[in-house]
């Protein structure tokens, strides 16, 4: 009977599986996330500040395709998918991660700014006519 060989083994003596070799390239390529408020992945190219697009069947074929054409991996659009719907893609909430990016104000500074009373007025007319047309 055969013998298996340990995750460190492999890993010392540099050996990848496909799917190890299939990861490495896509994060060379892209960017991914699994979006938690749509619950889908989502990619972009690689250090790029474009915006996330979703994974379509579109784009696991051009993934399935460059593959093939960059590191010469056969692989299944199935595979690929099995691979970005798994923890190989960090999990984030971009409404989270849009509030985290803002800078900080001083609370005083914004409470007594002209604009900050311009915001809570525009608000306080909105939902008033939201309460209104009930």
């Amino acid at each position: 009977m055969k013998k298996k060989r340990g995750d460190e083994t492999r890993h010392i003596e540099g050996w990848q599986s496909k799917n190890e070799r299939i990861e490495s390239l896509l994060n060379v390529l892209y960017d991914f996330r699994f979006n938690t408020v749509k619950s889908r992945t989502e990619y972009r190219t690689a250090g790029s500040s474009d915006l996330y697009q979703p994974v379509t069947k579109f784009a696991l074929n051009t993934f399935r395709r460059r593959l093939d054409a960059t590191a010469d991996i056969a692989t299944s659009t199935d595979n690929i998918r099995m691979i970005l719907e798994s923890d190989f893609a960090r999990k984030a909430h971009p409404i989270q991660e849009y509030f985290n990016a803002l800078p900080l104000f001083h609370s005083f500074y914004v409470c007594n700014s002209v604009v900050f009373r311009s915001f809570y007025v525009y608000i306080c007319c909105v939902f008033h006519s939201l309460n209104v047309n009930k």
